[in-house]
Protein backbone atom coordinates (compact mmCIF):
# COMPACT_ATOMS: atom_id res chain seq x y z
CA UNK A 1 0.00 0.00 0.00
CA UNK A 2 1.41 3.36 -0.91
CA UNK A 3 2.24 5.78 1.80
CA UNK A 4 -0.10 8.64 2.39
CA UNK A 5 1.22 12.04 3.02
CA UNK A 6 -0.43 14.66 5.17
CA UNK A 7 -1.22 16.50 1.98
CA UNK A 8 -3.16 13.46 0.65
CA UNK A 9 -5.10 13.17 3.90
CA UNK A 10 -6.03 16.85 3.83
CA UNK A 11 -7.06 16.52 0.19
CA UNK A 12 -9.30 13.55 1.00
CA UNK A 13 -10.85 15.33 3.95
CA UNK A 14 -11.78 18.32 1.80
CA UNK A 15 -12.42 16.45 -1.44
CA UNK A 16 -15.12 14.10 -0.13
CA UNK A 17 -17.36 16.87 1.26
CA UNK A 18 -16.70 19.01 -1.81
CA UNK A 19 -17.71 16.21 -4.17
CA UNK A 20 -20.70 15.37 -2.00
CA UNK A 21 -21.75 19.04 -2.00
CA UNK A 22 -21.28 19.25 -5.75
CA UNK A 23 -23.37 16.13 -6.32
CA UNK A 24 -26.05 17.43 -3.97
CA UNK A 25 -26.02 20.81 -5.72
CA UNK A 26 -26.42 19.19 -9.13
CA UNK A 27 -29.27 17.04 -7.84
CA UNK A 28 -31.02 20.02 -6.26
CA UNK A 29 -30.45 22.14 -9.34
CA UNK A 30 -31.95 19.43 -11.53
CA UNK A 31 -35.02 19.03 -9.31
CA UNK A 32 -36.38 22.57 -9.79
CA UNK A 33 -35.90 22.33 -13.54
CA UNK A 34 -37.79 19.04 -13.54
CA UNK A 35 -40.44 20.56 -11.33
CA UNK A 36 -40.51 23.59 -13.60
CA UNK A 37 -40.90 21.44 -16.70
CA UNK A 38 -43.58 19.42 -14.93
CA UNK A 39 -45.35 22.65 -14.01
CA UNK A 40 -45.06 23.88 -17.58
CA UNK A 41 -46.48 20.60 -18.86
CA UNK A 42 -49.38 20.85 -16.43
CA UNK A 43 -50.05 24.44 -17.49
CA UNK A 44 -49.96 23.41 -21.15
CA UNK A 45 -52.41 20.56 -20.50
CA UNK A 46 -54.74 22.95 -18.68
CA UNK A 47 -54.51 25.45 -21.54
CA UNK A 48 -55.32 22.69 -24.03
CA UNK A 49 -58.33 21.67 -21.96
CA UNK A 50 -59.50 25.26 -21.66
CA UNK A 51 -58.98 25.84 -25.37
CA UNK A 52 -60.90 22.64 -26.06
CA UNK A 53 -63.77 23.68 -23.83
CA UNK A 54 -63.69 27.19 -25.29
CA UNK A 55 -63.80 25.68 -28.76
CA UNK A 56 -66.72 23.48 -27.75
CA UNK A 57 -68.46 26.53 -26.33
CA UNK A 58 -67.98 28.40 -29.59
CA UNK A 59 -69.24 25.43 -31.59
CA UNK A 60 -72.33 25.18 -29.39
CA UNK A 61 -72.93 28.90 -29.75
CA UNK A 62 -72.58 28.62 -33.55
CA UNK A 63 -75.11 25.74 -33.59
CA UNK A 64 -77.52 27.79 -31.49
CA UNK A 65 -77.15 30.76 -33.83
CA UNK A 66 -77.73 28.55 -36.89
CA UNK A 67 -80.89 27.22 -35.30
CA UNK A 68 -82.11 30.73 -34.50
CA UNK A 69 -81.39 31.88 -38.07
CA UNK A 70 -83.39 28.94 -39.44
CA UNK A 71 -86.29 29.78 -37.12
CA UNK A 72 -86.17 33.45 -38.09
CA UNK A 73 -86.13 32.58 -41.80
CA UNK A 74 -89.25 30.49 -41.30
CA UNK A 75 -90.95 33.36 -39.48
CA UNK A 76 -89.95 35.76 -42.26
CA UNK A 77 -91.51 33.45 -44.87
CA UNK A 78 -94.76 33.29 -42.88
CA UNK A 79 -94.86 37.07 -42.47
CA UNK A 80 -94.10 37.58 -46.17
CA UNK A 81 -97.07 35.34 -47.08
CA UNK A 82 -99.28 37.32 -44.71
CA UNK A 83 -98.15 40.59 -46.31
CA UNK A 84 -98.88 39.20 -49.79
CA UNK A 85 -102.34 38.05 -48.66
CA UNK A 86 -103.07 41.47 -47.13
CA UNK A 87 -101.98 43.20 -50.35
CA UNK A 88 -104.30 40.98 -52.37
CA UNK A 89 -107.15 41.64 -49.93
CA UNK A 90 -106.51 45.39 -50.06
CA UNK A 91 -106.42 45.31 -53.87
CA UNK A 92 -109.77 43.50 -53.93
CA UNK A 93 -111.29 46.06 -51.54
CA UNK A 94 -110.09 48.97 -53.69
CA UNK A 95 -111.34 47.29 -56.88
CA UNK A 96 -114.73 46.68 -55.28
CA UNK A 97 -114.88 50.28 -54.06
CA UNK A 98 -113.88 51.54 -57.50
CA UNK A 99 -116.62 49.46 -59.15
CA UNK A 100 -119.21 50.83 -56.75
CA UNK A 101 -118.10 54.41 -57.35
CA UNK A 102 -118.20 53.89 -61.12
CA UNK A 103 -121.66 52.36 -60.80
CA UNK A 104 -122.87 55.33 -58.77
CA UNK A 105 -121.39 57.76 -61.28
CA UNK A 106 -123.08 55.91 -64.16
CA UNK A 107 -126.50 55.86 -62.44
CA UNK A 108 -126.70 59.02 -60.33
CA UNK A 109 -130.39 58.53 -59.64
CA UNK A 110 -129.91 55.26 -57.76
CA UNK A 111 -127.71 56.93 -55.19
CA UNK A 112 -130.40 59.56 -54.49
CA UNK A 113 -133.06 56.94 -54.17
CA UNK A 114 -131.02 54.95 -51.72
CA UNK A 115 -130.15 57.97 -49.61
CA UNK A 116 -133.76 59.25 -49.59
CA UNK A 117 -135.06 55.89 -48.45
CA UNK A 118 -132.98 55.93 -45.31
Amino acid sequence: MPETTPHDTTLRVWLKPALLGLALGVALAATPSMAQSSLEQRVERMEERLNGSALMGLMNQADTLRSEVTTLRGEIEVLQRQIDDLRDQQRQIYLDLDERLLSLEANPGNGDAISSET
